[in-house]
C-alpha cells in the first residue's frame, strides 16, 4: 500500500520539483559592478559599508559584494525606494545575513569610528545631499581601509592613513623581539 501510494505521488513531486526550478530567478547576482568594486579595492574580508545603495541601475551591488567576498555587508539606502529594491536584490540573490540593507538614519552614520575595512559610495552626490561629508565616512573607516566612490563607470578608491600615534605590528608578538607590549598612542585603558 505504501509502495503503491509512493509511486503515484513520485511523478506529481517531480513534475513540482520541475517547475519550481525552471520558475526561481537565478541566485548569481549581476557581479560586474561589485568586481569592478573589488578589484579598485583589492578589500575581500571584514566590514563594508554600502552608502547609497539600491539605485535603480544597480540595486545588486551589496548582493554582489557579498557573494563574491567574504565581507559581510551593510548598505544603507537613501530612500525608501532604493531600500525595498536593495532588500529584494538581497533576498532575489540568497545571501540575507552576509548582507542587509536599512535605510540612512540622517547625517551620521550609525557605526563605531574605525570599523570597516570598506567603505563604498555609490552616489556621492546624493549622499552630499543628505548631509553625510567624506569627514563622516573617514571617522567609519579603520586606518588601512579603502574609501571606494563612484565616479562616472568608474571606481576611485583610496586608502585610510594610519594615524602616527598608532604602532605597527609586524609579527605575532610585537616586532622580531617577541616583546609583548606595544607602542601606542592612540588606544588608552578606560579609566572610569
Amino acid at each position: 500500500m505504501r509502495t503503491s501510494l509512493l509511486l503515484t505521488l513520485l511523478p506529481v513531486c517531480s513534475l513540482l520539483c520541475v517547475g519550481n526550478a525552471l520558475a526561481a530567478p537565478s541566485t548569481a547576482p549581476d557581479c560586474a559592478e561589485a568586481d569592478k568594486v573589488l578589484a579598485a579595492a583589492s578589500v575581500k574580508t571584514g566590514l563594508c559599508i554600502d552608502l547609497g545603495c539600491g539605485r535603480a541601475d544597480q540595486p545588486s551591488l551589496p548582493a554582489g559584494l557579498a557573494s563574491r567576498s567574504e565581507m559581510l555587508v551593510h548598505a544603507l539606502a537613501i530612500d525608501d525606494a532604493a531600500l525595498g529594491r536593495a532588500r529584494a536584490a538581497i533576498e532575489v540573490h540568497g545571501v540575507p545575513g552576509r548582507a542587509m540593507a536599512e535605510k540612512l538614519p540622517g547625517k551620521t552614520l550609525p557605526y563605531l569610528p574605525d570599523l570597516a575595512r570598506l567603505v563604498v559610495v555609490e552616489d556621492p552626490a546624493a549622499l552630499e545631499a543628505a548631509g553625510v561629508t567624506k569627514d563622516e565616512m573617514l571617522r567609519v573607516l579603520a586606518p588601512g581601509g579603502m574609501l571606494c566612490v563612484r565616479d562616472g563607470a568608474k571606481w576611485a578608491a583610496s586608502t585610510k592613513p594610519r594615524p602616527k600615534s598608532m604602532d605597527e605590528w609586524t609579527h605575532p608578538h610585537h616586532g622580531p623581539d617577541g616583546n609583548l607590549a606595544s607602542a601606542d598612542k592612540a588606544i588608552v585603558f578606560p579609566l572610569d
